[in-house]
């Protein structure tokens, strides 16, 4: 996304106070679905878990918030906001991240899960 919009950042070396606002120049959201097979949502569940606290300590992640569906306990939805592009990249290339989807192939509905990009409408 090109320009400025507010964000708040609850979690990672970004993180406000309630009442601060950062203007994140170009910042890069997506939300993930994972749909776990049956009998695996727990263990998706505590892989996610690991994985958060290892994301949230990435120098470009603002926020990263795992989230499960209160009517399917096998969906997941991961929302995600890091700095900049190139906080994004630096992402992707972890070696944390390389793991979480090595092991989550025979866990989930289609060996992995769905990336969303999104930008603000407001």
């Amino acid at each position: 996304m090109v320009g400025t919009f507010p964000i708040v950042a609850k979690a990672g070396p970004f993180a406000q106070k309630e009442e601060q606002l950062t203007t994140v120049p170009t910042s890069k959201s997506l939300y993930a679905e994972i749909t776990a097979l049956p009998g695996h949502a727990d263990e998706v569940a505590s892989l996610l878990s690991a994985l958060a606290k290892e994301i949230r300590a990435e120098k470009g992640c603002v926020s990263f918030q795992v989230f499960r569906l209160v009517d399917d306990p096998n969906v997941f939805h991961v929302d995600e906001t890091y700095y900049d592009e190139a906080a994004f990249q630096a992402h992707i290339a972890t070696e944390h991240g390389r793991k979480f989807n090595e092991a989550i192939k025979p866990l989930v509905k289609g060996g992995k899960s769905e990336l969303f990009f999104v930008t603000p409408v407001m």
